[in-house]
């Protein structure tokens, strides 16, 4: 009996664990420019590609690692291990959040030499967690959405060439 009781009480706690938010940012500590940036790249380049079972949660902890710096191994072989291996699926989310991530790091770094520094990691993060969600639920924001176009304006201005 005792066993069946710990058997369900750890099952109810795995359950419990796995709904909790990646990140959840307040609106008061996002900046508007990272996010608006991370969600609207987010969505153009995931729309048709995920879908309700896709592993969101695993994909943005890898964005995360690797903004915070927990990835110490290079995109080219992250990106290596995401194509050449058989994986399951979260750990291959998650290997796609890294290289996204790096990618978009590296493309926002090209468009201006203090681009990458101005940006909120944890607002870019959120920004990539909220358009992964909503694209699970077939559900993004409009593309005249206020608060995402006063972002992505705001990052035009510091990141323009």
């Amino acid at each position: 009996m005792l066993k069946k009781l710990i058997s369900t009480s750890f099952i109810l706690l795995l359950i419990g664990c796995s709904n909790k938010a990646v990140i959840d940012l307040p609106d008061s500590q996002r900046d508007a420019k990272s996010y608006a940036i991370a969600y609207q790249t987010t969505v153009q380049s995931f729309q048709g590609i995920v879908g309700e079972n896709y592993e969101v949660d695993d994909f943005t902890r890898g964005a995360q690692a690797w903004y915070r710096g927990d990835i110490k191994t290079s995109i080219a072989n992250i990106r290596d291990q995401l194509y050449n291996q058989l994986q399951d699926s979260d750990l291959y989310a998650f290997r796609s959040g890294v290289v996204f991530a790096g990618e978009l790091q590296n493309n926002f770094s090209r468009l201006n030499q203090n681009c990458w520094s101005l940006l909120n990691k944890p607002s870019l993060t959120q920004g990539i967690y909220d358009a992964m969600r909503d694209l699970r639920r077939d559900r993004v924001r409009e593309e005249n959405d206020p608060y995402l176009t006063a972002g992505t304006e705001q990052f035009l201005q510091n990141c323009r060439k």
